[in-house]
């Protein structure tokens, strides 16, 4: 996997992890975290990516909450049933190349278990992360 694929996939779990990494003893063990559709990774991997671009790929990371949101779903709903929560940030990212900063909205959405962390499901736009590193599309 190249560089730049590996920072830009790790973003996501940068910025989720910006709330969350402090207090590690609120991630379950059995946390999966997703990005996509048949994308999903384990809570020691996630941690593992997040410790190896924080030391080689950023500078820093400035997350800035916005708005965050709770509800329970209910079993027949339409939705996972469960205790989750949903939490706007606004990430500014700087590299350790010189390249960006880099701006960009980020939802993470959380689904929670007897206090713990059990998923987490993270939505940001990759292509305006890949137009503010320079990257043309066509």
């Amino acid at each position: 996997m190249s560089a730049c694929k590996v920072g830009i996939r790790a973003l996501l779990l940068l910025c989720a992890f910006a709330v969350v990494a402090p207090a590690m003893a609120a991630l379950s063990s059995d946390l999966i975290t997703k990005a996509s559709v048949g994308d999903s990774v384990s809570k020691k991997d996630a941690l593992e990516n997040w410790k190896y671009n924080m030391t080689n790929f950023y500078e820093s990371i400035k997350y800035t909450r916005y708005h965050n949101i709770a509800v329970t779903v209910k079993e027949g709903e339409e939705a996972e049933p469960g205790e989750w929560v949903s939490n706007w940030a606004y990430c500014t990212i700087k590299y350790k190349d010189g390249r960006g900063p880099v701006y960009i909205w980020v939802n993470a959405v959380y689904k929670i278990e007897n206090g713990k962390i059990v998923k987490s499901i993270t939505f940001y736009n990759e292509a305006d992360v890949l137009r503010q590193l320079g990257y043309h599309f066509q």
